[in-house]
Parts: structure tokens; C-alpha cells; sequence
């Protein structure tokens, strides 16, 4: 809010804490706002927090870890007092940041909702979580790969129960099947995939895909992960994106290499120009928890700035999850389209041919020097 503290206001308001969830305002002394969609509940205690400290004190020893020229000494302020995750900047490079994309939002031409007249396709990605599920729309231009977010929210599970999951996707279906509207054209759009993560409660979501066969059942892999690509074969592949495998059940299974499709994201939005191959608009009204979740995780370099690892550096990353998977969506996406699109070309050229070729005049039958005529049956000969 801008006010100033003293030492005796800190201890004042630790002596009468007020929990305000994030998303969350204090109204005339009232907490306002939804609750978190989570049944889980954590503290986050730092150096303010204790009252064994003073605010001057604290105040020095961050002047001193800012004007020294010893990275261990940050590092300590940082982990030690602030209690959050440590970046070391030479390992760090090009990060995608919550004032970055809320940069972006404020000038986009574009809120959620809206379906701009670019957009030849829509895919969707539903990852489910004990207690609720989070679900991402995304709208791609095949050619360009320029894309945007839709409508992304969360589905509660209302019981702890086999049939709860069975009912949040049943939801998320139920969303998909109503479709978005073009902008221009007033073209009604459904996504042509649509994903769920089954690296949760797969035994209850194989059921659910045995009855729903436009859905695909997916898996996210990281780098060092890829012997949990269980299957009996592998049917398709795209280098570095993903892998397609027949499971025991026969279903098959989108082995996700998120390692890459996150980064894939992330440079995505990094991309200064709309008007830029493989831009992701962001629309004007995301929220914070949006925001908060597309940045939870940075990537962290090698000294040679050759491979990286991602570092979570917060808890909740679902929306990057589900970017990550349509980004991998659009892939398959583009390359059936282009096969359809070979494939009617072929036919077309094909059936144009075949009306401009001479027509071949039909051969007379003879037989031993003699015309032949009739059926076989009641057949006459007669001389040439």
C-alpha cells in the first residue's frame, strides 16, 4: 500500500496478523476477494517475521550484501533472511518475467474471449490435480504459428471420488464442445485436440478416454526422464517435441518433452513484434495467478550457457504445464494440416488431368479375320 513502517509497527502487526490470500484485498480492515482453488495451505516466514530482529539491523545487513562485491554474501541474504530461491545471474539469461507479459497485456489489441480473425485453429490442454483441474484454449495460425490464449480457469472437484475426476473432465468437455466465435467471420470454433495430462489418477482418466476418443491422454517428460515413456511401440514422433506410444491397455499415450516445449513458450513471449513468426499474444484481462504461474519456473544455465535446467521458483506452474502442451499440440496440428492440405492437391490435379486427357477411341474386337458380335451367348460371325 505505500505506508511506512517503524520497528514498532512490524511488532504490532505480528501481534495481530491478518491472512490474506493471493488474489485477496483488506477492505476497512475486512479480507475481500475468492479463496485459492486449493485445499492445500502454507506460510511463506521470512526475517520480517521475527521479532528478535529489528527492521535497522535487517536494513544493514542487506546494504552491506547489496555493495559487496562477494556473490556469497547475496546468496545468503537472499536464501537465508528473504527465505526465497536464489538466481545467480551469470547463470541466467533472457527470463521471462510477469512485468514482461503484463507489459504485453496492457497492449494487446485483444481480452480473453476474443478469437482473432487470424486464428485457423484451436487446441486445448486440461491438467488434473487432486481436488481441482486447470484447462488452457490457445488459437493458432498454422502458418505462422502466431498464437493466443482464449480462456484458461479451473473446474473444483466437488468429492474426493473416483466419479469427482469423471465429473471435472465431463466439465472441461462439456466448456470445449460450446466453442468460440471468429472474430470477422463469426466462424464457431471447437478445438480440433484435446489433451489431459494423466500423470495423475490415470486409472480413472484411461476409463474416461476409452469412452471420449477425440480426447488424447498425455504425459509430461523432462530431459532426464525418459524412461518413463512406458509403451509397446512407438507409432509417431517429433524430434525434441514429443513421442507417441501404444500402451498395455492399448490406448496410446503423448510423451511430452517439457524441458523444450516450456522454453518454447517462454521464447515465445519474448518476442518484441506481433507481427513475428511464433508470437503468443497475451490478452489484456489475465490475472495475477496467470501471470504468477506461466513465470513459476526460470531457467538456469550452464557456465557455457549451452543447456539449462528449469528451477521452480514458485509452487503452482499449471498454466505453464498446459502453454507447454498445446505448444507441442500445435505441432502435430500443423503437420495434419499440411497433409490434408498435399493430400487435396494431389486429388485436384489429379481430377483435372483426367478432364483434359484425350479421350482414347475404343477398339474393334475381331476374331480370325472375322467381326465378332453378340454376347457369347447367341454370337454370329461373319466375313471381314
Amino acid at each position: 500500500c505505500g505506508a511506512k513502517w517503524d520497528n514498532n509497527d512490524r511488532l504490532e502487526a505480528l501481534e495481530t496478523p491478518l491472512l490474506v490470500h493471493r488474489g485477496q484485498e483488506v477492505v476497512d480492515g475486512k479480507v475481500v476477494g475468492p479463496l485459492p482453488p486449493t485445499k492445500n495451505f502454507g506460510m511463506h516466514y521470512n526475517v520480517l517475521h521475527s521479532p528478535m530482529q529489528s527492521l535497522a539491523k535487517t536494513a544493514g545487513q542487506q546494504w552491506e550484501a547489496d555493495t559487496s562485491d562477494l556473490k556469497e554474501k547475496k546468496k545468503a541474504m537472499t536464501q537465508s533472511k528473504w527465505a526465497i530461491p536464489w538466481i545467480d545471474e551469470d547463470a541466467v539469461r533472457d527470463q521471462l518475467t510477469r512485468g514482461i507479459l503484463r507489459k504485453k497485456a496492457d497492449a494487446s489489441p485483444y481480452d480473453l474471449l476474443d478469437v482473432p480473425e487470424w486464428v485457423d485453429s484451436l487446441v486445448m490442454s486440461t491438467d488434473i490435480q487432486k481436488g481441482y483441474c486447470y484447462y488452457q484454449i490457445e488459437g493458432y495460425n498454422l502458418t505462422t504459428m502466431r498464437s493466443i490464449v482464449v480462456e484458461y480457469g479451473t473446474v473444483d472437484q466437488r468429492e474426493d471420488t473416483d466419479v469427482g475426476v469423471m465429473n471435472m473432465l465431463t466439465e472441461v468437455d462439456d466448456l470445449s464442445r460450446e466453442g468460440w466465435m471468429r472474430q470477422e467471420d463469426g466462424v464457431l470454433l471447437r478445438p480440433e485436440m484435446k489433451m489431459v495430462d494423466c500423470g495423475f489418477r490415470y486409472d480413472v482418466i484411461s476409463l474416461w478416454l476409452a469412452t471420449h476418443k477425440d480426447w488424447i491422454g498425455i504425459k509430461g517428460v523432462g530431459k532426464n526422464q525418459k524412461n518413463r515413456m512406458t509403451g509397446k511401440k512407438e507409432t509417431y514422433k517429433i524430434d525434441g517435441i514429443l513421442s507417441v506410444k501404444v500402451q498395455e491397455n492399448g490406448q496410446q499415450l503423448w510423451f511430452i518433452e517439457v524441458d523444450n516445449t516450456k522454453a518454447l513458450v517462454h521464447d515465445r513471449y519474448l518476442l518484441e513484434s506481433p507481427e513475428l513468426d511464433y508470437y503468443r499474444h497475451v490478452p489484456r484481462n489475465v490475472d495475477i495467478s496467470w501471470l504468477n504461474s506461466i513465470t513459476a519456473e526460470e531457467r538456469e544455465y550452464d557456465p557455457l550457457g549451452e543447456t539449462f535446467v528449469w528451477n521452480k521458483v514458485r509452487r503452482r506452474n499449471d498454466y505453464l504445464d498446459v502453454s507447454s502442451y498445446n505448444v507441442a499440440a500445435s505441432y502435430v496440428l500443423r503437420e495434419k494440416h499440411k497433409r490434408k492440405s498435399e493430400h487435396e492437391q494431389k486429388t485436384v490435379t489429379k481430377n483435372r488431368d483426367e478432364l483434359h486427357k484425350e479421350p482414347i477411341a475404343p477398339k474393334q474386337q475381331r476374331n480370325h479375320g472375322r467381326w465378332f458380335s453378340g454376347d457369347g451367348r447367341g454370337s454370329k460371325f461373319w466375313n471381314k
